[in-house]
């Protein structure tokens, strides 16, 4: 005797609900992310024309993943950084219409080498990660000391600048100032 009563869900053709289970589509209306994910970042890096247009997209399921990692089951990791930048106008290029193959691969270049550079920093020992964050701060401070020193120096030549222009003004107008500093009320606009 057998020990269910009815069809069993497999026999039918449908599988399991849970992990692995890819779902149709995104449980109504879908509203594109801000800032796309980086698994559909990866997805959009690595479309071609003729695939399906890939968009990071939130539906109404109320979940924190976008609905394509959260049909497939996956994790949905925020891009962060200069791979967040990046993916934003790539996901741009994806919204514009019409589409523009050639917008959208050169979008695509700087996503790839993003997430090139985030792949070789998880192979690194954690020693190698921390110089090259140690580096990068380093970096950004002498980007910000050049800053610093350009500002400086664009500073002192407007300075100079209007000193000279003070200088010139004295000299074309010196009777008019020593004229107002004899007390004459208004020595250019006399009638």
């Amino acid at each position: 005797m057998s020990s269910h009563a009815g069809p069993s869900s497999h026999a039918a053709g449908k599988q399991p609900a849970g992990k692995g289970r890819k779902r149709d589509g995104p449980t109504g209306a879908t509203t594109a992310r801000a800032s796309p994910c980086r698994r559909c970042l990866h997805n959009m890096a690595f479309w071609e024309v003729g695939d399906d247009i890939v968009a990071c997209e939130d539906d109404e399921a109320g979940s924190d993943k976008c609905w394509r990692c959260r049909s497939n089951g996956k994790v949905c990791g925020h891009a962060v950084g200069m791979l967040k930048a990046r993916g934003i106008r790539l996901a741009a290029a994806f919204a514009a219409r019409p589409l523009d193959p050639d917008e959208i691969a050169a979008a695509q270049v700087p996503v790839k080498k993003a997430l090139q550079a985030l792949k070789n920093r998880k192979s690194m020992n954690p020693e190698r990660v921390a110089a090259a964050q140690q580096e990068d701060v380093e970096e950004r401070e002498e980007r910000r000391t050049l800053a610093i020193e350009s500002l400086v120096r664009n500073t002192n030549r407007m300075a100079e600048s209007l000193e000279t222009l003070v200088r010139h003004y004295e000299t074309v107008h010196e009777e008019d100032i020593n004229n107002a500093e004899d007390g004459d009320e208004d020595p250019i606009n006399e009638d």
